[in-house]
């Protein structure tokens, strides 16, 4: 019996790792309209959202959960990494800083315990979530979009969180501040729920889309279709013109532009107070020209997307009446398809060290995490740990040593065993009488000390599963500094 207590507790340590796999495996967000989601080099992250039902909320949401763009993967089985839960939010906006440290959103949804920070941070080596100090005069305010601009890190906010809608908001998560300029009156005044994207190849930012009004429950959709662009580093505004009609005008879209800044795809929303769109366009930037693609079945709005490489990816959104299923749409660009899986670009497997240093980081440090750019320092792939996989890691190197611990041990003590019978036999010289003398054996039974290197301190910061959605009520109890 005392041979196969090893045995057991070998079996169980297997049994036990091999559970933690299949749930890191496994895990998938719950399905929701309104999550903040931004990109890194290799990753879509996914934040919070909403649960409706014949256009009622059902449950808020507090998750997090970001989709691995570095390998290939059907929409059937898409490949989604669990995170820490943070902050239970809804329409609300975020980005990816510059040197891929931090996920930052901003909005606050309202709770029952309300304040007028701004902005909330996950650290995505740390898988950790912290309050911004930002505080704004009306947080709460929903339809502003941040947009990142690379070249200097900063975030900007057309539209802003004050009763004044003409200002443009700039956050440097440097020095985690706000400052502030005047729009001109014919450009992004009394614009709320469009759309804005960052264009690698002109260096701008552009909107597209938005509502006259923020607060009404039936948004009257503004009657100018244009494309507005905005350059950062000379403040310059104006209006582009394409060669080709606009896509009709709409709200609660989801718009995104490919890694160049050449493509930009502009997938559903809603059209008027009652009216969503199912369609899909794409947009050429070197020639100005938009194409249409193939309509969905039904309507979707406000979901999360991105574009990878020539694959365009949206997940989540509501199709006016009640959250769509968890399913993600897969469109190809190039041959205006939808497709039934994703094959990331020989750029993204190539730099699929996603959660470590920083591999373009010359200095030979990883200092450089605030959120701002360094130009030395240009980031090519994300670099936080997927903490479920680090945990399951390091539960597999204790589970190798203990085994090999154990079996020692055990090796040990059969050997002693058949030394000492062996010893009895010579001793009583094979007449069956004979009086044991102590045991001589060399072999020693000792149990591994941490000198031996057997002691570990286990990860504490195992994110768990959420388990039921989070009500406002529930985030107001826990609206703290550390989530």
């Amino acid at each position: 019996m005392t041979s196969m207590i090893p045995l057991v507790i070998l079996l169980s340590l297997i049994s036990s790792t091999s559970l933690v796999s299949a749930q890191v495996a496994s895990s998938a967000p719950v399905p929701v309209t309104g999550a903040s989601y931004a990109r890194s080099r290799t990753k879509l992250f996914v934040q919070g959202g909403v649960v409706t039902a014949n256009g009622i909320t059902v449950a808020q949401q507090n998750q997090m959960f970001a989709l691995d763009l570095s390998v290939p993967w059907s929409a059937n089985n898409p490949s989604w990494i669990q995170l820490k839960s943070g902050p239970t939010q809804v329409y609300h906006s975020a980005v990816v800083s510059s040197d891929e440290q931090f996920f930052v959103t901003f909005r606050n949804t309202p709770s029952g315990s309300i304040t007028n920070n701004l902005s909330y941070r996950f650290n995505i080596l740390a898988n950790s979530w912290s309050q911004s100090t930002i505080k704004v005069q009306n947080p709460s305010r929903e339809g502003v979009t941040a947009v990142k601009d690379p070249t200097s890190g900063l975030i900007y906010l057309a539209g802003g969180f004050q009763s004044d809608d003409s200002q443009m908001y700039i956050a440097n998560l440097d020095t985690d501040m706000l400052s502030m300029f005047t729009m001109p009156n014919n450009f992004m005044s009394d614009r709320f729920f469009y759309s804005g994207v960052y264009l690698q190849s002109r260096k701008s930012i552009i909107y597209f889309g938005g509502s006259d009004s923020a607060y009404s429950s039936s948004p009257s959709i503004t009657s100018q279709n244009l494309i507005t662009e905005f350059v950062p580093s000379t403040g310059a505004w104006s209006n582009l013109i394409a060669n080709n009609p606009n896509p009709a005008h709409r709200t609660e879209f989801c718009m995104t532009a490919n890694d160049d800044g050449t493509k930009v795809v502009v997938f559903g929303g809603r059209l008027d107070s009652t009216s969503y769109a199912r369609d899909i366009w794409v947009l050429d930037i070197p020639s100005m020209l938009w194409t249409q693609g193939p309509s969905l079945s039904e309507p979707r709005a406000s979901a999360a997307c991105v574009l990878a490489g020539n694959t365009f990816i949206a997940w989540g959104g509501s199709n006016g009446q009640h959250t769509v299923d968890g399913k993600p749409i897969l469109y190809d660009v190039n041959t205006n398809q939808y497709v039934g899986s994703y094959t990331p670009p020989s750029s993204y497997a190539s730099n699929a060290n996603v959660f470590g240093n920083n591999p373009n980081n010359k200095n030979g440090n990883d200092n450089n995490r605030s959120g701002r750019i360094n130009s030395n320092s240009l980031p090519d792939d994300d670099s936080g740990p997927n903490s479920m996989l680090i945990i399951a890691g390091v539960i597999g190197a204790i589970v190798a040593v203990a085994v090999a611990a154990l079996i020692s041990v055990y090796v040990r003590k059969r050997r002693r065993i058949e030394y000492e019978a062996n010893l009895e036999r010579m001793e009583c010289g094979g007449s069956g009488n004979f009086t044991r003398r102590p045991s001589t054996s060399t072999f020693i039974d000792k149990k591994p000390s941490p000198k031996d290197g057997y002691s570990f301190d286990e990860d504490k910061e195992n994110p768990a599963k959420p388990t039921k959605a989070h009500t406002q009520d529930s985030y107001a109890k826990r609206n703290s500094n550390q989530f």
